[in-house]
């Protein structure tokens, strides 16, 4: 799964590479609701609702996932459908025993598992108003380009953006829904899923899904303490070989580890896949 204003094409030649490697596996790109194909779903716009898609999914292919990896927005997904499958959650669909029966791993590429207070800095928080700043249309591509640039974002994020422009009869507009993923971002920084991994590294859960935090060495999505806090939870007493949660450090990588560091990022998912 994709982060905040991608698409399942994102990780297109991560899968690919994955699954020329490990032929056991089918791979399955997601575009998360209100991005890519995946528009008009209803409220709420919640992440909760994001983990109801993927059982949705599930049912429609007629098999649930053994490993869901997301990376940054998709990686916190990924922990809500780890949590909704390992915990009985007041008020939410629950999947059937098959499917929790089917997942062993979850995997968060760079994705801050805690609550945040992002404010105006975050790198985001300025994409997503730019861009609700210039909803278009556009007349080209390169007029969508030149808005972002103006407002002070690279030549390479601006490009990388407009990948999801669509072009109707009155000109370009971008294909995800913006209001939507507003409130989707509100709840994303809002859901903090520490005391559930806390929960998963010191008591155990009953179905022993594995959590792997892939953390690159460049982010700037985690602090210090964070990293501490993470490298405490993969310290198992009972098996200091291998505990329920594990942190990885990906190399000469920032946030978009699969452009950054692709063959690192590959060794890392192949070395510890089950």
């Amino acid at each position: 799964m994709h982060g905040v204003l991608g698409a399942g094409h994102n990780l297109r030649s991560l899968a690919k590479k994955l699954s020329d490697a490990r032929s056991d596996y089918r791979f399955v790109l997601i575009d998360l609701r209100y991005h890519g194909k995946s528009v008009g779903a209803p409220p709420p716009h919640r992440l909760e609702s994001c983990v109801d898609d993927l059982l949705d999914l599930a049912d429609e292919l007629g098999q649930a996932p053994r490993v869901v990896i997301g990376h940054s927005l998709g990686g916190k997904v990924a922990l809500g459908y780890g949590k909704r499958q390992e915990t009985a959650t007041p008020g939410y669909r629950t999947s059937t025993e098959q499917s929790r029966a089917a997942l062993r791993q979850v995997w968060t590429l760079d994705s801050d598992p805690g609550a945040q207070d992002p404010g105006g800095h975050h790198q985001v928080q300025q994409v997503v108003g730019a861009l609700l700043s210039h909803r278009g249309p556009f007349n080209t591509r390169e007029e969508a380009v030149s808005a972002l640039l103006g407002a002070g974002h690279s030549s390479g994020l601006a490009n990388w953006l407009v990948t999801s422009l669509d072009r109707k009869p009155d000109g370009y507009h971008w294909r995800f829904e913006l209001d939507h993923i507003v409130e989707l971002l509100k709840d994303y920084f809002a859901l903090d899923y520490w005391p559930y991994l806390e929960q998963v590294a010191r008591q155990g859960l009953a179905s022993g899904v594995l959590y792997e935090l892939l953390v690159a060495d460049q982010s700037d999505r985690w602090s210090g303490s964070m990293k501490d806090r993470a490298a405490l939870l993969a310290q198992d007493p009972a098996d200091p070989r291998r505990g329920r949660v594990q942190v990885h450090t990906l190399p000469n990588s920032g946030h978009w580890v699969h452009v950054d560091n692709p063959e690192g990022l590959l060794q890392i998912l192949l070395d510890h896949m089950v």
